[in-house]
């Protein structure tokens, strides 16, 4: 009886850790922030009994006027990183910061609930700090800042009581097979889990991976190359554009699973299709940054420097910016 319920305890708890390990926050909406500083309303992107709305502020924008490089909580300015102009999304009061990557330019942020909840650029402080007027601060910046609304992952399921009580009256020979079967099995589910990863986050991950080689290679090959890591990071934030209108297109999807009219599931047709189309933009996108990577890392490891480096450079950085500009004009 004893080596029953140890099995079944065993059992209720391997089973909530399999599910947890795979549950994300996801998004559920997702826009981009006006950089003229007109207000976002969240509050009206969350459900009424969110308590607290849950957003992740991504991207950045690059302000043309000194260089540097602007996320929603601070900048880089010649490689250093600087908060104190920021914050440069505001934020309504008792925010909290719950996530944070500047390296990729990312935050998690909870925001109470509360009468006015509005998100907003602030170019003050560069306008401040530079002498210029918020109108002519805002002509110099270049880039998007999204503001995505999460929803948590659904909880995981939970195994009934009655496991734990029926074990009493299950003869403890029984649980050594049937016990260690089930057990074996939410071992493989777990396992398999775990496993299992989101393809497009996989894909992202690859594209700043490749980034962050490319700059490797770029600073051991010397400035003349800069202009190819330059064009590497334009197509990163491509790559998060399409990121971003897949995760779109998935929660347009779940959202509309449950319809059955002939003219809904047309439509879902053709949101699947379009889903698969910015997949394969994604998948050429990141391997086309991969293929940089390596061409750059070839070149670091031929001593015999056969080819002309302003060659090669003009090459790499017209692919990169060729590939750029033709996802921009898609996007158009």
């Amino acid at each position: 009886m004893r080596a029953g319920l140890a099995a079944a305890a065993l059992l209720a708890a391997l089973v909530p850790l399999g599910a947890s390990a795979q549950g994300e926050w996801t998004a559920a909406q997702r826009v981009a922030l006006p950089l003229d500083g007109a207000p976002i309303d969240v509050g009206g992107m969350a459900a009424s009994h969110e308590d607290t709305v849950r957003l992740r502020l991504s991207g950045s924008v690059s302000f043309n006027y000194d260089g540097s490089e602007i996320d929603a909580l601070g900048r880089t300015v010649s490689g250093t990183r600087d908060v104190t102009a920021g914050p440069f999304v505001v934020l309504p009061p008792g925010s909290v910061v719950v996530e944070s990557d500047p390296a990729v330019h990312r935050y998690v942020v909870d925001v109470p609930r509360t009468a006015v909840m509005e998100v907003r650029f602030n170019a003050m402080g560069l306008a401040t700090q530079h002498l210029l007027t918020l109108s002519e601060a805002r002509a110099q910046l270049v880039g998007a800042i999204e503001v995505e609304h999460l929803v948590p992952p659904p909880p995981p399921p939970s195994v009934p009581a009655q496991v734990v009580e029926r074990a009493e009256g299950v003869p403890a020979l029984a649980w050594a097979g049937g016990g260690a079967g089930l057990l074996f099995l939410a071992g493989l589910g777990f396992l398999f889990g775990r496993r299992r990863k989101d393809p497009i986050r996989a894909l992202v991950r690859r594209a700043e991976t490749a980034r962050a080689a490319i700059g490797r290679e770029v600073v051991a090959l010397g400035p003349a190359f800069d202009p190819v890591a330059a064009s590497s990071e334009r197509l990163v934030e491509v790559v998060r554009q399409h990121a971003a209108h897949h995760a779109s297109i998935e929660a347009a999807l779940a959202r509309t699973a449950s319809m059955s009219s002939e003219s809904a599931g047309a439509r879902r047709m053709s949101l699947s299709a379009k889903r698969g189309e910015v997949r394969a933009k994604l998948e050429s996108v990141v391997g086309r940054l991969e293929e940089t990577a390596t061409e750059l890392a070839g070149r670091n490891a031929d001593t015999a420097r056969a080819r002309g480096v302003d060659a090669l450079v003009a090459e790499l950085a017209m692919d990169l910016d060729a590939a750029v500009s033709a996802e921009e004009e898609l996007a158009l």
